[in-house]
């Protein structure tokens, strides 16, 4: 893994929700799809990132418990081509393995949202 000398149990699927706070009326639907957190991280390092329906990919450096998902494309284009907009969905993520096996990810806007492990890789 990119930047780490113990690597944790980084490498599988982690899944989890974000709040999201729906406008009255809102298709419960649409809000469940925009509340999903997708994560997969592989053993060299690198990962996908669905937050928010957006498709965002990098490295990580990922230590023993804790490490930071650093995004260089989003919905496959360089974040640098995307302008501002997208420069304010990149930047980093960080996460903490818990030691009940979930994983904390700070989220865009600086929330955290514990994510359940769907499958190991």
């Amino acid at each position: 893994m990119a930047g780490c000398e113990r690597p944790g149990n980084w490498v599988g699927e982690w899944e989890g929700k974000a709040p999201v706070a729906a406008p009255p009326g809102a298709d419960p639907l649409i809000t469940d799809s925009l509340a999903k957190v997708k994560l997969s991280i592989k053993t060299d390092g690198s990962f996908r990132l669905v937050e928010s329906t957006f498709d965002k990919e990098g490295i990580g450096s990922l230590g023993a418990k804790t490490g930071t998902l650093h995004i260089d494309r989003i919905m496959e284009r360089p974040v640098g081509s995307l302008g501002p907009e997208g420069a304010k969905m990149a930047g980093d993520r960080q996460v903490v393995l818990n030691p009940d096996g979930t994983m904390n990810l700070t989220v865009l806007g600086g929330g955290t949202v514990v994510l359940q492990r769907a499958s190991a890789q």
